[in-house]
């Protein structure tokens, strides 16, 4: 590995796992990253819709899809996640999971026929208004890390942050925290710090993460001839997520001089909204071949972060202590970048269809803004920039009917936003499903399964990275009346 790429990744693991508990180009990928959601018959396809329409999904990536409805219509899609999470750390191999429900999504699409049946000239035949909310990302997951560490301690990362500096200047959240709970403690009444162990201990994160995005949506579209579609849509996204993290180091083996253990509690919560534009288009070169594209603007939300951590030791020669930080809130702005999209459907006469689509989003292109205040976050923003990369995402998916039961499958590669091998971070999806339609009603069922690989560096200093491998499998039901 290059020197600059070791440089990009200390930095990376060092923010990601105790520095800082909230704005950094972490929190950005967070909530840069979204994926497909919404209907049952969406989901199951992969998310490879855009082309096709008719989809209150589409609402949230291709707002031409609204010109394609002919009738009225209200869907309503409850989903149960479970996700699982194994983690390889120093040799020791360890799992947890966590279950969830929420609602993959929520719509109403008002169809109206403007055109006129005694005209053969080519004009607008229906206009469209759709409203509600699709859920874009899921945050839910539980990972439990061990592993035996006799080469280094988290407290050597602390002790380089406190070297020099007078304990009544140290950080509130971290090294304040160390030297009150004797796990730092000065030479003398100096400025230069020990430890209370120096490596030898079996080390343990156990990460419980909720939450998820879902945005709000109003879109309004038309119809061309039934040749040419295109849409629009004010998306209002909103963001709720929580993590409670608990790192401990612990001397099992009974090797450590006046070393027993410790706790380091942390509990992350971020709120906020935001709001963005998005534009599209669908075009039916023959009955049997249509083309898409859309563009998504940035979204610009604004964000609070509330945070807490508790740090506790157990030392054999002065006893047991514990320090807990002060309540820090803080409120900032996050820019996420902006999307563009492109797609080709096949249309096979009445039973069945082949849709593909590209996207496009470069999330170097995010950037954390203090508020009401210039020229802030201009080392995370530069963290931004050299640690992330453009990714692609292509979806493909198929449905097959035989009146009034359908068939559909879909697969969904996501690209690695990392740059330069820096980490793993695609994911693979997995999809399918089935569904009945009649003329005022439909019911439909998905199934999403999803793989993604990352490097979890527990701290900088940490000789190898804990290997995770989190897998969630979605079921999605969605009923939906047409009126």
């Amino acid at each position: 590995m290059k020197a600059t790429t070791k440089t990009t990744l200390v930095i990376l693991s060092m923010l990601l796992s105790m520095t800082l508990l909230g704005q950094n180009q972490i929190d950005a990928l967070r909530y840069s990253r979204v994926l497909f959601g919404g209907s049952a018959r969406y989901m199951s396809m992969g998310g490879a819709f855009s082309t096709l329409g008719a989809d209150f999904s589409t609402l949230s990536t291709n707002p031409a899809g609204i010109g394609v409805y002919k009738k009225s219509e209200m869907t309503f899609s409850p989903s149960v996640g479970y996700t699982k999470t194994g983690a390889d750390y120093l040799g020791t191999y360890r799992d947890d999971f966590k279950y969830n429900f929420n609602f993959a999504n929520f719509g109403m699409v008002f169809a109206g026929d403007v055109g006129s049946s005694d005209s053969e000239k080519p004009e607008w035949k229906g206009i469209q208004f759709g409203f509600g909310y699709n859920r874009l990302q899921n945050f839910n997951g539980r990972t439990f890390i061990e592993g035996q560490n006799d080469l280094s301690t988290i407290l050597d990362v602390y002790s380089a942050y406190a070297q020099g500096i007078s304990p009544n200047q140290l950080n509130p959240f971290d090294t304040e925290l160390a030297f009150g709970t004797y796990l730092l403690d000065t030479v003398g009444g100096s400025t230069n710090y020990l430890q209370a162990h120096y490596g030898g201990a079996k080390q343990t994160k156990s990460i419980t993460s909720s939450g998820g995005i879902n945005e709000m949506v109003m879109s309004f579209g038309g119809n061309f001839n039934d040749r040419f579609y295109i849409g629009a849509t004010l998306g209002f996204p909103f963001i709720r997520y929580e993590e409670i993290a608990t790192y401990k180091e612990v001397d099992e083996l009974d090797s450590l001089a006046n070393f027993k253990s410790l706790t380091i509690s942390d509990d992350l919560r971020t709120w906020g909204n935001g709001f963005n534009f998005k534009l599209g288009m669908i075009y039916r070169i023959t009955d049997w071949v249509r083309i898409s594209g859309a563009f998504h603007t940035p979204t610009f939300y604004s964000l609070t972060d509330e945070y807490t951590r508790t740090m506790s030791s157990q030392l054999e020669s002065v006893g047991n202590y514990s320090d807990k930080s002060p309540v820090g809130r803080y409120e900032y702005n996050l820019m996420t970048p902006m999307r563009v999209m492109g797609g080709v459907a096949f249309i096979i006469a009445n039973i069945g269809s082949i849709s593909a689509e590209y996207e496009l989003v470069d999330y170097s292109e995010a950037r954390l803004r203090e508020k009401n205040i210039s020229g802030s976050f201009i080392q995370q923003n530069e963290d931004i920039r050299g640690a992330y990369t453009a990714a692609g995402n292509l979806r493909v998916g198929t449905e097959w009917v035989v009146q009034p039961f359908s068939i559909r499958a879909g697969y969904a590669l996501y690209g690695n936003p990392y740059k330069g091998g820096l980490n793993d971070g695609g994911q693979q999806f997995i999809s399918g499903g089935f569904g009945v339609r009649q003329q005022n009603y439909f019911i439909d069922f998905g199934y999403v399964y999803s793989v993604r690989a990352e490097d979890y560096y527990l701290y900088s200093s940490v000789p190898e990275p804990a290997k995770t491998e989190e897998t969630r499998h979605q079921f999605i039901c969605t009923l939906g009346f047409k009126f």
